[in-house]
Formats: structure tokens, sequence, C-alpha cells
């Protein structure tokens, strides 16, 4: 069983389809591979499974596979068996908790190797995630699994697999990189994601207020907003099939309607700004930790 395997099938999240076919990994070809396993722009690698596939959000069958970054190179080879403790604790934890229940630090469990792994809160009952706090030694990183769907069948389904969630956030950060720089905001860093799980660094600090946000996303929102805009089809109107594209119906969760905010302060245009998807860190730099969200047409017609 190879590290794709690792982390789903023996729990029941994958199913066995040996032809099923990877999605969105593109691979420098030519001079831009090196190794026997090439990289993609952003530095990624893909691991896939000889057997084992998904359903993604609009029900296509994607091969499983985990995608690593560089950094989550440097991250597996430094902590042998992570992939393995990590799965292990968090379905263990998983199994402690009633779905939907907004209690603080429930549980944590003591992985070995100082290795530690701990339950945050998982928010309201449409969470899409169960999220934990990784420690291993004087190490932080941030790990989610995804959570059960709901039982209500009106509620709406926003989640995606994590690995495209990765490959977004890398884009926006590789494209927009100068933007960002300017202004002093940088994207989240994956160390490594699959369709069900991801891990990416814990990033020490709070939630900015709406001033401090607004200060420095203000400026740029409108070349974010022209940016993810120009990355989609054009059209999705069409007699023939279509394969499914990494950013189909994908929005920018980062603002919510006009109104005012509990420390009364507004968003440009109108907008009030998703305070909870950025961290402030103590130099100064906002981290956007969750920037898209899976908007699917049906949604629009409830």
């Amino acid at each position: 069983m190879n590290n794709a395997e690792v982390m789903g099938i023996r729990n029941g999240l994958l199913h066995i389809n040996s032809d099923a076919s990877l999605r969105y990994f593109e691979p420098l070809i030519g001079n831009g591979a090196t190794g026997f396993v090439p990289r993609d722009r952003f530095g990624n690698r893909v691991f896939i499974s000889s057997t084992g596939a998904y359903f993604d959000r609009a029900g296509n069958e994607n091969k499983a596979g985990i995608l690593i970054s560089r950094e989550g190179e440097n991250f597996i080879k430094r902590h042998p068996g992570i992939l393995s403790d990590i799965e292990r604790g968090a379905f263990e934890l998983t199994d402690t908790l009633q779905f939907g229940t907004q209690a603080q630090v429930t549980s944590k469990i003591d992985l070995g190797r100082g290795r530690k792994i701990q339950s945050l809160p998982a928010g309201d009952i449409q969470a899409q995630s169960s999220v934990f706090l990784l420690e291993i030694d004087s190490e932080k990183y941030v790990v989610k699994k995804k959570a059960p769907r709901p039982k209500n069948r009106l509620a709406i389904d926003r989640s995606q697999p994590y690995i495209n969630e990765m490959l977004q956030t890398q884009r926006f950060g590789t494209d927009l990189h100068d933007l960002f720089a300017n202004v002093g905001i940088i994207m989240a860093t994956f160390m490594f994601a699959t369709g069900q799980f991801s891990c990416s660094r814990f990033e020490e600090g709070r939630h900015p207020t709406q001033k401090e946000l607004g200060e420095k996303i203000e400026s740029i929102w409108s070349e974010m907003y022209k940016y993810l805009v120009s990355l989609q089809p054009v059209s999705r109107i069409s007699k023939h099939y279509q394969p499914p594209d990494l950013w189909d119906h994908i929005k920018l969760d980062l603002s919510r309607e006009y109104g005012e905010d509990e420390d009364g302060g507004y968003g440009g245009d109108g907008l009030v700004w998703r305070t909870d998807n950025f961290i402030l860190r103590p130099d100064n730099k906002i981290v956007c930790i969750d920037p898209f969200y899976y908007d699917p047409p049906y949604s629009r017609c409830a």
C-alpha cells in the first residue's frame, strides 16, 4: 500500500477502480521535468493509487492520489510514518465527536515520537471539515478531514476535494504573488492534500479586524476577482460532454454581503470581509487560509 492509498481506502473514504483518471495535475515536460516523478509548475509531485478512486463535488470519478509540495516532501522525510499517524489520529478523534458540536478542544491523542494531534472547533452543523491541530515537538500544522455529508437533503454541499483547494491556492499565490506582496498578504502553505485529507502550516496569530484586513485587501480585491473570472470556463452551455474544470463554479470566500461587523467596520464596495478566513501574524503579514468555496449552480435555484 503506497502513500496515495494509506489515507482513505481502509477507512471507507475511497472505492476501488483502477481505470479512474487523475484530474487537474499538470506535470512539466521536457526540460522542466526532473526525476522519475515529474513536478508541476508549483513544485508539487503527485503519487497515485493503483486502485483507489473517489467521486468529487460534481459526481465525477477521480483517481486517488496524494499531492505533495516541496515543503511537504521535506516534512514527510523529516517525520517517517507521519501520514499513517495523521490518519490514525484523525479517525480516532472523529469517532469520539458528535458531528456538528461546537465544543472547544475536546480531546488529544499522543501519537508517539513527539507527535500529538487534537481536534479543533468544528463550527456549526454545516461544517465541511473535521479540523485538527498536529504538533510535532515545536512544529504545528492544521489537518483537515472530510466531514460526513449533511443528512439534510436540502443542505447545500459547498465542499470540494482538498487536492483541488491546494492547486487553486497555489495558483493564486504564484500568479498574484507581486499583487499580494505589495500589501502584505500571503496564501496558506500546504504540505500535502488528497481528496479527503489536507495538511498545511499552522499560522500563529489571530483573525484581523475589519479595518486591519480592509486596509490591505480593499485595493486589490477587484484584481483578485478579475483573475478568478479569467480562469473559469467561458461557457458551460453545450450539447456535447465537457470535462470538469478545476475552476468550475468556484467563488472567493473572502467577503460577505454588506452589513456591519462586530467592530463596526465595512469592506470596500459594500462588502464585509470574512475575517475568519485570514490570520494576522505577529510580523503583520496576513495569511489567507481558506480563500475559495464551491458554488454549485443548483444552489442559486433554492
